[in-house]
């Protein structure tokens, strides 16, 4: 039977019978072949990720989307409306690479990254001279975190160094915006 042992230092000792002079360590049992090295306890994985800067709020924009458009003559108007059973539908969402699982992203954001709801919202412009061609368009607004992963290797000696780093923007749900777009006239 083929022994695993971890010496004081966190070194895993392959093939080292409990009568040599070699076995000093604690005995792990074997779990699978080939061992991992997360499976031997004091053997740290090869490499991980960890969140290591988290930014302020900052406001950024989703793309502008037509919600209405139409002709018409003043004092008429257009109205773009997002209401009972056609409420609007947000998120909450992320961009970027993301190397840590959704949750720890979340928790150290301080909100859900895929949290959603639904909100009633409308908006009303009126046409400014006769035959105007309009349109409604809406966009949603975020508050967003910068979020810097940093990817750790550690060495078959243990020793740990930085060796990448990754990029992810956590969304938080703000509003919509709306505004009439002028498309001329006919």
């Amino acid at each position: 039977m083929e022994t695993y042992l971890c010496s004081p230092a966190g070194l895993l000792m392959v093939g080292v019978t409990a009568g040599s002079a070699a076995a000093t360590g604690s005995t792990v049992s074997k779990k699978q072949d080939p061992v991992k090295p997360e499976d031997v306890i004091g053997v740290p994985p090869d490499e991980y990720w960890k969140i290591t800067w988290v930014s302020g709020f900052y406001t950024t924009y989703g793309p502008w989307k037509t919600c209405e458009s139409g002709y018409g003559n003043p004092p008429d108007s257009l109205t773009c409306s997002f209401t009972h059973e056609h409420a609007y539908t947000w998120h909450n969402t992320w961009s970027g690479s993301l190397q840590v699982d959704i949750y720890t992203l979340s928790s150290e954001v301080g909100f859900s990254v895929t949290a959603s709801g639904a909100v009633e919202r409308s908006a009303t412009y009126h046409y400014r001279y006769p035959g105007q061609h309009l349109a409604i368009q809406y966009r949603d607004v975020y508050n967003t975190k910068t979020v810097i992963q940093t990817k750790y290797c550690v060495s078959r000696l243990g020793i740990i160094r930085k060796c990448g780093t990754a990029t992810v923007y956590a969304k938080k749900w703000s509003h919509i915006d709306f505004r009439a777009v002028d498309l001329g006239d006919v």
